[in-house]
């Protein structure tokens, strides 16, 4: 397991939203994208399922501690967090970006300071992890990282959550 970077990510909205800048280059400059086109859980796992914008919900806004590794998910780091989800991710011209949801509304192609890393082009099983049953402010999430020769089948049907299922 290689760790890739560590940040703190302060978000307003309920989630998450990663993905390599081609996968937004159609979203005009102050659009407001999360309203018009991600806000319906069939419009997030339809791009959740393409591997483009990918996203997950916390079910909280706060400041969450980002650890980013490039790893399979094997027994050491599963067993590390509770709660798993799996993501698929397409990445070109190296960068991925690792952002608030509510940056989508208004839109800004301009990815925050530190909120990015560098990754090989190619297709990428993501593997998102917590161990917390309530998600907030200073809670971990690990970000994993495996490069697959095509883009991992995902079958999700509304917005992936990352904790305990909800009632």
């Amino acid at each position: 397991m290689r760790e890739l970077a560590r940040f703190k990510v302060e978000i307003d909205g309920l989630g998450f939203i990663i993905y390599s800048p081609f996968a937004t280059a159609h979203i005009a400059e102050g659009e407001r994208y999360l309203g018009a086109k991600f806000w319906e859980p069939e419009d997030v796992a339809r791009h959740v399922r393409a591997g483009t914008l990918t996203a997950f919900c916390t079910g909280s806004p706060g400041a969450y501690d980002i650890r980013v590794v490039e790893a399979a998910l094997v027994w050491p780091l599963h067993a590390q967090y509770r709660w798993w989800i799996k993501l698929a991710l397409e990445v070109r011209d190296r960068t991925v970006c690792i952002r608030d949801l509510y940056d989508l509304q208004p839109w800004s192609a301009a990815c925050p300071a530190g909120q990015s890393i560098a990754l090989d082009d190619g297709y990428y099983d993501v593997a998102v992890g917590t161990d917390a049953d309530t998600l907030g402010d200073d809670q971990e999430i690990v970000i994993s990282f495996r490069r697959v020769e095509q883009l991992p089948q995902v079958t999700w049907e509304g917005v992936p959550f990352l904790g305990a299922e909800e009632e």
